[in-house]
């Protein structure tokens, strides 16, 4: 029997607040019987859980609906600002059986008028006094709650962040929030159900509002780059049983005042001095006539949309390994993990004592902290002790990258517990892992996980330690496909892509960085985005397409994608790209070659024309996918023809130019045997390692195995000396460098103005140990089909791996020893396989000790290129060669 499982909407479990007029409802498929699909579904919709469970009064009912697809868009009656559905979902297996109705799941409209918002954006008018303060405001509200409450809700955003509490309790565990947007153009705001909190009669609603990315540094510009003040903007919603609706709004009768959070940046630190605190403050009763009124804001121009991914959260915690006392007196801890958060404080001292957290990823050669990589971050913060008992204080509004901590201030050395590691991050679920017989390849997992971890944060960063912490596009394009299938990406992405369509400039170009940062409002925007780094407007949508299935995605970034397209088309009629080349990395970092930078830009110029044309096809607009295809023919063509020589050698003769060219099809495919030498010879050539950088990094293992050569591929994933990724391993990293020589033991540091220690561009190996050394790859978007085939080599005895796909689990585990190979793969309900077994006879292939012919689900077995290629159903198969 086939069933529905992990109903969601917009991606999300029972989201409150969206703005999606026609959300996004999905589910998995389960069941316990192999070869299950499913056939049909029905969606249906109410305004109450009994109305849907009597089926009475429904919103949507979208009848029994002939599809194997596992999702659909809500098309029921228009919905309204604050409008709460419930929902659920039965499905039709291949038998024409009909499951059960889903669990009951729900999702809660926000405003979605303008007109909805009757609260002022509020300043505190001493910070509008003082430009120079990065001073937090705590802003607080009393209010009455009458009997018999049935909902509270409050509507809540910033130009700045905020925390936001009630009574005294957090009213989230979330942070940074309303998260960060380019502000000029775009703000998100959150709904947050605090029914809970509330009580009959006096009531407190307390806000603390900082600079964050909206007046703080952001990237390597100095603060200020939004804004200058920031501005709060809460709408509270008290919903009563008999349907009357009490609002409480901010305006300027709120009261403002200073605490004890001094000072706050997101690079620079907090300082925070317990002496100041007042407590209660955000609870009923507190005489507050020594704060002042805030201020109506003035210049609070920004459209609101709500939040539409998850939060970012305090998702874990890390203890010391090791601490020690340093000669000046300050104690140094060791994590043991590099990280991205902050440090909670735990522990004693006299009233009045500064301590001083110095936070940093590596030490230097004296064994202290390495600091001068921060560039301008002084990733310091300072916490007074109030004196008496046990403190406890961890800050607010700031992050760091570290995996060292230097406490200073008190006499004598700290014990281990008075430190404990913070971990922050985009609050994503895991989505796959992978692990392998090799403990260096497991631990770069470990690192590529770690570095996904401490990057994805509001945006998908290109560092998260030093003064720039940037969307960076060309990483996050290399980094796509593994981000994916290490975690539930989704709903990030799917905001981030919203970001990417605010960065377009009116000639079709996207931003190098995303969100774009722009000197006060109204600024200016970055140059032209440099090739590959702007392509990321075409490769993501891709990618997520595949990955997820999201027609929709496509849709709306198909215009942005075919408009960059056509910006590099314009100015570079000729179909070299050599104009308008923004910044023009080329093969960014890469170490011992330099692939000509115009042969990367036209490469990828093509590539996208490609995706534009594949997009097109996928979206029924014919005419475009023609004009799209043309365009790669004639680009390829011109390519071919400029960059590759008669004997196949591309111009450069490097391991990138090889890898992009056979990578993106641009050599007519008779050649393709003689680029892949000429690879060969490359590797060979730099004594079996490789030389590429951001841009070929993606790429360089799928051209060699895909063309041959899988043992060059695998030699480069284990080799241990530099550079490769297995030297940073067995040097300590814990996260991926920026640099493959960010430290060498013949060099040491490579420079501290670019030298960052968690960077996760060079991580985009992950995509290789899922899709080649486990074998899982994606048949057909969405996972409607699977494509099995591991690759064993590299003296691997074993590897596994798992996805939680958007319709169920793949999962994939081989192991060879003396008697053959063994393959256990689950193939989702819903879905298909293509499963290649390395073995030529399949005579000699066992399915749960029963022959091919046997076997329950397998539908057949063909012989080809040396292997046997088994096609099934969904279920468990263990396949057993001899």
């Amino acid at each position: 029997m086939l069933r529905p499982t992990q109903p969601r909407c917009e991606y999300l479990f029972d989201p409150i607040g969206i703005d999606e007029r026609q959300p996004r409802l999905s589910w998995r498929l389960e069941s316990p019987q192999r070869d299950q699909i499913q056939t049909a579904y029905q969606v249906q919709v109410a305004g109450s859980r009994a109305q849907l469970e009597a089926g009475d009064g429904l919103w949507w009912d979208s009848g029994r609906v002939e599809s194997e697809e596992n999702h659909a868009f809500y098309a029921g009656r228009p919905l309204a600002s604050r409008d709460r559905a419930h929902w659920r979902v039965r499905l039709w297996d291949r038998n024409g059986a009909v499951s059960d109705h889903s669990v009951a799941a729900t999702w809660e409209m926000g405003l979605l008028e303008k007109d909805d918002w009757s609260a002022d954006w509020i300043e505190d008018p001493e910070r509008a006094d003082d430009e120079s303060s990065s001073r937090p405001t705590y802003f607080r509200r009393e209010l009455e709650v009458g009997p018999r409450l049935r909902q509270a809700r409050i509507h809540a955003s910033a130009l700045g962040i905020y925390r936001l509490s009630v009574n005294g309790q957090p009213a989230t565990d979330a942070v940074f929030r309303p998260g960060w947007t380019d502000y000029n153009l775009r703000t998100q705001y959150q709904t947050l159900d605090v029914t809970g909190l509330l009580t009959e009669g006096a009531n407190a609603v307390g806000t603390v509002l900082a600079d964050g990315w909206y007046a703080g540094h952001v990237g390597f510009l100095d603060r200020h780059v939004y804004g200058v003040v920031p501005k709060l903007l809460v709408q509270i919603e008290l919903t009563y049983d008999d349907g009357h609706v009490d609002t409480i709004v901010s305006e300027p009768g709120w009261r403002c005042a200073y605490g004890p959070i001094v000072e706050t940046d997101m690079q620079m630190g907090e300082t925070y001095d317990a002496r100041l605190e007042e407590p209660g403050w955000d609870r009923a009763g507190l005489d507050d006539a020594s704060w002042r009124r805030a201020a109506s804001a003035s210049g609070a121009r920004t459209h609101l949309v709500a939040e539409r991914c998850e939060p970012v959260r305090a998702t874990q915690e890390i203890h010391p390994i090791s601490h020690r006392l340093l000669p000046g007196g300050a104690t140094l801890f060791d994590l043991g993990q590099n990280m991205v958060g902050w440090i909670r404080l735990h522990l004693s001292a006299p009233a009045g004592r500064t301590l001083t957290l110095r936070h940093a990823e590596v030490l230097d050669d004296a064994g202290e902290l390495y600091v001068t990589n921060l560039r301008a971050a002084r990733a310091t913060d300072h916490y007074v002790t109030r004196g008496g008992d046990v403190e406890t204080h961890e800050p607010w509004f700031t992050f760091h990258g570290f995996r060292y901590v230097e406490v200073s201030g008190l006499e004598g050395e700290l014990p281990e517990t008075a430190v404990t590691g913070i971990v922050a991050h985009q609050d994503l679920a895991r989505s796959g892992d992978f692990s392998c017989s090799d403990q260096l390849v497991n631990q770069l997992q470990r690192n590529i996980v770690w570095g996904q971890r401490g990057n994805f944060l509001e945006v998908p960063t290109d560092c998260p330690q030093r003064d720039e912490r940037l969307g960076w596009m060309g990483d996050a394009q290399v980094f796509i496909r593994t981000g994916c299938w290490n975690m539930d990406c989704a709903a990030f992405f799917t905001k981030w892509m919203k970001d990417v369509a605010d960065s377009v400039s009116p000639g079709g170009s996207f931003g190098d960085v995303i969100p774009s940062p722009r000197k006060g409002p109204g600024g200016g925007a970055w140059l032209d985005a440099a090739p590959a780094w702007g392509d990321a407007g075409v490769i993501v949508p891709w990618t997520l397409y595949h990955c997820y299935g999201d027609r929709r995605l496509l849709e709306r970034s198909f215009d942005d994608a075919a408009g960059w397209v056509d910006h590099v088309h314009r100015h570079n009629p000729g179909l070299i790209w050599e104009h308008h080349l923004g910044n023009n990395y080329g093969d960014w970092l890469a170490v011992g070659e330099e692939t000509p930078k115009l042969l990367v830009s036209t490469a990828f110029f093509a590539h996208s024309a490609d995706l534009v044309a594949r997009m097109a096809g996928v979206l029924g607009r014919e005419r475009e996918a023609r004009r799209y295809r043309e365009l790669f023919d004639r680009i390829r063509a011109v390519y071919e023809r400029t960059y590759v020589g008669a004997d196949g050698r591309v111009f450069g003769d490097t391991q990138t130019g090889y890898a992009l060219t056979l990578r993106f099809n641009l050599v007519a495919e008779e050649r393709r045997g003689t680029l892949a030498s000429h690879l060969a010879r490359r590797v060979e050539g730099a004594g079996r390692r490789l030389t590429s950088g951001f841009v070929g990094v993606e790429h360089l293992l799928f051209a060699l195995s895909e063309n041959g050569n899988p043992d060059l591929a695998y030699h480069l994933l284990c080799n241990r000396d530099y550079p490769s990724w297995l030297y940073a391993v067995e040097h300590g990293a814990t996260t991926i460098w920026e640099r493959w020589d960010g430290w060498t033991e013949e060099r040491g540091f490579q420079t501290p103005a670019m030298n960052s220690f968690n960077h996760y561009a060079f991580g985009a190996v992950g995509s290789w140990l899922y899709q080649t050394v486990a074998g899982i790859d994606i048949g057909a978007p969405g996972y409607r089909r699977v494509r099995i085939a591991p690759t064993p080599g590299g003296g691997l005895t074993w590897a596994r791996a798992y996805l939680d796909t958007v319709r169920g689990r793949v999962r994939c585990a081989w192991r060879t020893d003396e008697g053959g190979f063994e393959l256990e793969v689950e193939v989702p309900a819903g879905s298909t396989a293509e499963i290649r077994l390395p073995v030529a006879d399949p005579d000699r292939v066992r399915e749960s000790g029963r022959t091919l012919g046997q076997a329950e689900g397998v539908h057949g077995a063909i012989r080809r290129d040396g292997a046997v290629t088994v096609e099934t159903g969904s279920g468990v198969y263990r396949f057993h060669t001899e």
